[in-house]
């Protein structure tokens, strides 16, 4: 089960800022939607996985790179990263499951802030010097998330876009066999 949780963990979060080297390039599978932009704020970007159909919206600015990941998308600019997840997850019936999968898990020591509801799932806190936000929606045996993950020091920048990019999280097609 531990190993479970910390592979869940690795396909639905933020991973470790440091290390990590972004491919500059799009990804081919990448749908950027233009013509939704108008519901974004000004500067921002609407997003559509097109595996699942999740969509977001971001600054395309703090988040200039995209790569594609193995259940996702990451966008990453300087020492900020956001990434957009969808897979299918066996055994996971809500947001309480989900909850007890990270419990003790790497990486969710410091949560400060923990909301939930029957098919959904909040958690922010600390990792190291950065804080983290995730959100998870939980439709039949598919859990869609996202994870913003940026430097304790840059708050006054992120605490909005996290607000911005929560307001336009949208989950897609709950059948993603």
């Amino acid at each position: 089960m531990r190993a479970f949780a910390a592979t869940l963990r690795a396909a639905l979060s933020a991973t470790a800022i440091a290390g990590f080297t972004a491919a500059t390039a799009l990804a081919a599978t990448s749908v950027l939607v233009p013509t939704a932009a108008a519901a974004a704020p000004k500067g921002w970007t609407v997003y559509v996985d097109p595996r699942s159909g999740a969509r977001l919206a971001y600054p395309e600015k703090l988040f200039p790179e995209e790569t594609s990941l193995a259940y996702g998308t990451a966008f990453v600019g300087g020492e900020a990263r956001l990434e957009l997840s969808a897979r299918v997850v066996e055994g996971i019936d809500d947001a309480a499951d989900l909850r007890a999968l990270m419990d003790g898990t790497d990486g969710y020591e410091n949560v400060t802030y923990s909301p939930q509801g029957q098919n959904w799932l909040v958690v922010s806190g600390h990792r190291g010097s950065a804080i983290f936000y995730e959100k998870f929606l939980i439709r039949g045996d598919t859990v869609q998330g996202f994870s913003l993950q940026y430097p304790a020091s840059k708050r006054g920048i992120f605490d909005s876009v996290v607000e911005g990019v929560e307001d336009s999280f949208r989950a897609g097609r709950p059948e993603m066999r």
